[in-house]
């Protein structure tokens, strides 16, 4: 197993040695942050609750005060150890995400939001999973305070996968970095090295900066000041939460729609390339072979869609906004819904799931199984195709003009094995826990890809939330379950959850920074 260790304190700005009292921890490290950043936005849910009528002011307070306590003090204790192994890393994300979704849910059975436990928890799940499948049944009637603290569930846990699988995993040797830089430098950093650092403040000024904009042009198009607010958090970060029954549907509006289009197509891109356009640094763009495809994917998928469901009477202006409406939602894996698509044809609903199922970009807060890893396994695919043919033929697998490693290759290949393992077992489990065949195989894709609608019992209704409510709890819990699996990329949830279980990966004090 491979290990990172740390320097002494004098061994310059990387070291990891704990100072003072501290404990060293990993686990306690990301707990401390998680808490932190849920009590920061119970504290804001709070105080929009007090100028709200009032309802929801004690619980969210409540629980926004022991967040920060709990958090402040393990701040101060828990320090990252002297030597990191990856399956401490791995049981402390788990562990981690464990927590956020504990949090969510506390907070929705304190604010009487559900009394079911199980309910609470899959609403929580896929709050901080950004999946669009909601199991709350009366919406509006809920207090601002709470809708404010759902959009934040989506909105933080976008961002902490993206972080998690972008900036934290490849100093592993494993997660998204590679995938978005294929070829690029690939060597193991420290966790808090300043590398790392400079990679999570990037991303998060992105996210940040996309978040505003989303803001702002959903006020420009018509929305009120909490919507635009509560509407730009769950589209940049692909969540497809909304506070009305409704989704977009309740403001019947072409620009709102299209302004929800964009935003998803932004959320679904990587957050990289996204900063470097609003620097005006167009190059990394123009380089971009995964961009160019996420697009093409996008333009293709809309086409399809405006022609398989063309009325009789020929093409009109919604009937075009509604199909690629659609086909933004699926690639970038948000999950908003209008018009809805239960009634198409079987061909464009089984699209949609496909869609959903390739996701979006890396480096991206969308879900799914990523753009760039599709178009590493088509390579793949056609220099075995082309090896039976000439058999003495020596082909490399590209991405653009970017030769991919042969290490990188294998790790994409076995990821996509366990994909669809995975995927194979959740609709054996759905199906077992009362779910329709339909809604069993395409729910179990389209929880992995964080999407949220699928067929069968999955599909939304028309001008609907994607919702699940009437479904069995143990099929909810399934569900739930394995969006945390694809929101993690599954590696954390595998590798954390033996950890955790077995005991092993226990951090050592003694080491220095060097790879053994």
């Amino acid at each position: 197993m491979r290990r990172l260790t740390a320097t002494t304190a004098t061994d310059g700005p990387g070291s990891l040695q704990p100072t003072g009292r501290q404990v060293p921890s990993t686990a306690g490290y990301v707990a401390a942050r998680t808490l932190v950043a849920c009590g920061a936005g119970l504290a804001v849910a709070s105080a929009l609750a007090v100028l709200d009528d009032g309802r929801a002011l004690l619980p969210l307070a409540a629980t926004a005060l022991l967040c920060l306590a709990a958090g402040g003090l393990l701040w101060r204790r828990c320090g990252v150890p002297a030597s990191l192994r990856t399956a401490s890393v791995h049981a402390a994300v788990l562990t981690g995400w464990m927590l956020l979704i504990g949090v969510g849910a506390a907070t929705y059975l304190a604010c009487g939001t559900f009394d079911s436990v199980n309910r609470a928890v899959v609403e929580s799940t896929t709050g901080f999973t950004t999946t669009a499948l909601s199991v709350l049944a009366d919406i509006e009637d809920q207090p601002r305070g709470v809708l404010l603290w759902r959009a934040y569930t989506q909105w933080l846990g976008g961002l902490a996968a993206v972080l998690v699988v972008v900036a934290v995993l490849p100093s592993l040797g494993v997660g998204g970095l590679e995938e978005s830089r294929v070829g690029a430098d690939r060597r193991r950093l420290a966790l808090r090295s300043p590398r790392i650092a400079a990679v999570a403040r990037r991303l998060a000024s992105g996210y940040l900066v996309l978040s505003a904009a989303g803001i702002a042009l959903f006020l420009l198009a018509g929305m009120g000041p909490f919507d635009a607010v509560t509407y730009a958090m769950t589209t940049i970060s692909t969540g497809g939460f909304g506070n009305h029954d409704g989704s977009i549907n309740f403001f019947d509006s072409a620009r709102v729609e299209w302004v929800t289009a964009g935003g998803m197509v932004l959320g679904g891109t990587n957050l990289v390339l996204v900063l470097s356009a609003v620097r005006g640094r167009m190059e990394p763009l123009r380089r971009s072979f995964e961009l160019r495809a996420y697009g093409t994917v996008i333009v293709l998928a809309s086409a399809l869609l405006v022609w398989w469901t063309a009325p009789a009477g020929g093409l009109t202006h919604e009937s075009v906004r509604h199909a690629v409406f659609a086909a933004t939602s699926a690639v970038s894996t948000t999950g908003h819904t209008v018009g809805g698509w239960g009634g198409w044809s079987s061909g464009s609903q089984v699209l949609l799931v496909l869609l959903a199922g390739m996701g979006a970009m890396s480096g991206a807060a969308g879900g799914g199984f990523r753009v760039v890893r599709s178009m590493v396994l088509t390579g793949f695919v056609r220099r075995e195709v082309v090896r039976q043919l000439r058999p003495r033929s020596v082909v490399a697998v590209k991405v653009g003009r970017t030769t991919v490693e042969e290490t990188l290759l294998g790790q994409m290949v076995g990821y996509q094995v366990a994909w669809l393992l995975l995927a194979g077992g959740g609709a054996v489990a759905l199906a077992v826990a009362g779910v329709d065949l339909p809604g069993a195989m395409t729910g179990a894709v389209s929880a992995l890809a964080t999407f949220g609608p699928g067929l069968g019992d999955f599909t939304p209704g028309a001008g609907e939330l994607p919702r699940a409510g009437g479904l069995p709890d143990a099929a909810l819990l399934v569900f739930a379950a394995l969006t945390v699996a694809g929101r993690l990329e599954i590696s954390p949830v595998v590798v954390g959850g033996a950890t955790i279980l077995t005991g092993a990966g226990r951090e050592s004090r003694r080491a220095r920074v060097r790879r053994r």
